[in-house]
């Protein structure tokens, strides 16, 4: 090579923003070009040498960084190989991140020649990004918990109303006379239900922001929505709200939590309810029905005479935190299809055609395996169910 293409060749390289040095192993003096000197914290001007003792850089590195370059450097001599990135000092005091690949020359003068670039600004965005990746896990854990305590919250409003009417009719029969004893058992023993039902939703939802699996037995359905029905008696929004269950007969069994099912059901029925809460009594009406949709489907339907589910709320239907009540946190639906998900099944939103309300399907598999032969166990359901 040439002098010309030698000086081609450095301006390429020049371009490109990598340096090219060499080092004197006699005299231990570093000549570097106008890429590499830059890198090394000199000023650039014309007719200024560029050459720079190799122990004078050696004391402008950082000292925590001293013997991680001794120890590449040995090796480089011994392997005839020096690669390595680590901080340097330049001339200017800045601190930069330098790449050094260089080959040490065992015959000729002795000198080893490699060239160097500056990491600097790669080393910063990679820092910024860690940054960024460390304040995205804080704020998904503090969004986790947000959703576990909105969860914990939303659901235990059945059980708490169910426990508030419980006690508040005890008390009232206890300052009757004469005492009805068997009354205040009967709701005494509501209030320990709703207790016992409470704390299995606490844990559930404990489970599954864990993500920890919860063991599903074989349940009739009918008997799960007769079950949420029920607890949603005493629910103030339900006291004026006539639900009408339409439950098929001989519907084949499926498989999951019992805790879960329940409250998908009873969140999906009063959030039916409440979206007519501006409508007269007489219309505000709730229809739940069940049926087998397909040879290995069932689905629960759930009803209402509502406003329906405007264009806005379609897109955000089942995401968290997303809700168009004024008093509302938006964490009924996303649980409902989280639960619906755990089960292998699917929820589906959509505005009814015949008249004004939505629909709610949630659609489960059929339980084709029964090694024992047990039916599941069955509860009648009444055909007209009025909260209050």
């Amino acid at each position: 090579m040439d002098a010309d293409e030698a000086r081609a060749l450095m301006c390429l390289i020049g371009e490109l923003g990598v340096g090219v040095f060499s080092v004197d192993r006699q005299n231990g003096n570093i000549l570097a070009d106008e890429v590499a000197w830059e890198m090394m914290g000199g000023c650039v001007l014309e007719g200024v040498p560029r050459q720079l003792a190799a122990r004078e850089l050696w004391r402008r590195l950082p000292r925590v960084d001293r013997s991680v370059w001794m120890t590449a450097w040995r090796e480089g001599l011994d392997s005839g190989l020096i690669r390595h990135d680590g901080r340097v000092t330049g001339l200017d005091g800045r601190e930069r991140h330098l790449a050094i690949h260089a080959e040490v020359r065992s015959t000729g003068s002795r000198k080893i020649i490699g060239a160097c670039r500056d990491l600097t600004h790669l080393v910063e965005i990679e820092r910024e990004l860690a940054g960024c990746q460390h304040q995205v896990l804080r704020v998904a854990r503090v969004t986790h918990l947000g959703e576990m305590a909105a969860a914990i919250g939303h659901e235990l409003r059945q059980p708490l109303a169910k426990i508030r009417f419980g006690a508040d009719t005890a008390k009232s029969y206890l300052c009757t006379l004469p005492l009805v004893r068997s009354k205040v058992a009967d709701l005494l023993a509501d209030v320990s239900t709703a207790c016992t039902q409470a704390e299995a939703i606490i844990h559930r939802v404990h489970a599954r922001t864990r993500r920890e699996p919860v063991p599903f037995v074989r349940l009739d359905l009918n008997a799960v929505v007769t079950s949420a029905l029920r607890d949603l008696r005493h629910h103030p929004v339900m006291a004026a709200t006539t639900v009408v269950p339409d439950l098929a007969e001989n519907l084949p069994a499926t498989r999951g939590d019992a805790v879960d099912l329940r409250q998908l059901f009873a969140n999906l029925v009063l959030n039916a309810a409440e979206a007519m809460a501006a409508l007269p009594v007489e219309q505000r009406v709730v229809c739940v029905s069940t049926l087998r949709s397909a040879p290995d489907e069932i689905r629960v339907v759930v009803m209402d005479h509502g406003p329906g589910i405007s264009p806005e709320a379609y897109a955000r239907l089942f995401l968290p935190f997303s809700t168009t009540k004024a008093t509302g946190i938006g964490i009924g639906l996303s649980l409902c299809r989280n639960i619906v998900t755990d089960h292998g099944g699917t929820i589906a939103g959509f505005n009814r055609h015949d008249a004004p309300g939505a629909v709610f399907a949630v659609t489960l598999p059929v339980e084709f395996h029964d090694p024992d032969q047990t039916p599941p166990v069955r509860q009648p359901a009444a055909d007209c169910l009025r909260g209050g």
